[in-house]
């Protein structure tokens, strides 16, 4: 997914972080505000997933691009599927009542998925990897630069 922040429409899904939830840190970005989330709170009221990581990107003071890692919230899905937790796990081949971690890019008014995450789950990896995906999705080889 590309995006030409000039061009950007401001995101509205429910599985976006709140801009000021759980902010771990701050970054600026050729004109753009990026906030990394640790476990924030999501935009929607009745959302199925947990975002243990997210990064936002915001223009102009609307947020235009997200990259989350997300995973299904089992306890959330049991009731709607109709099916008990433990058949649940055994389907996503999980113990916790959380399913695999998911890499999922919000832009463009569209959900994309890049599939399972697979790198370490260690704070300062994480920040890494979605930095990395911000890069790619606004093509540019600037790094960003932490505030505060």
């Amino acid at each position: 997914m590309i995006i030409y922040k000039d061009e950007a429409s401001a995101l509205d899904f429910p599985t976006i972080p709140m801009k000021d939830s759980a902010v771990k840190a701050r970054y600026s970005l050729d004109g753009m505000e990026i906030i990394y989330h640790r476990g924030p709170e999501l935009r929607g009221d009745d959302v199925m997933i947990y975002t243990p990581y997210s990064m936002t990107v915001h223009y102009d003071g609307v947020c235009i691009f997200t990259v989350s890692i997300e995973e299904d919230d089992l306890r959330a899905l049991s009731p709607m599927l109709g099916e008990s937790i433990r058949d649940l796990q055994n389907e996503y081949g999980v113990r916790g009542f959380y399913g695999k971690p998911m890499i999922s890019l919000y832009g463009n008014d569209e959900k994309e998925s890049l599939g399972q995450y697979l790198g370490s789950m260690d704070e300062e990896a994480v920040a890494e990897f979605l930095l990395s995906v911000i890069y790619d999705s606004f093509d540019t080889a600037e790094d960003a630069v932490k505030l505060g």
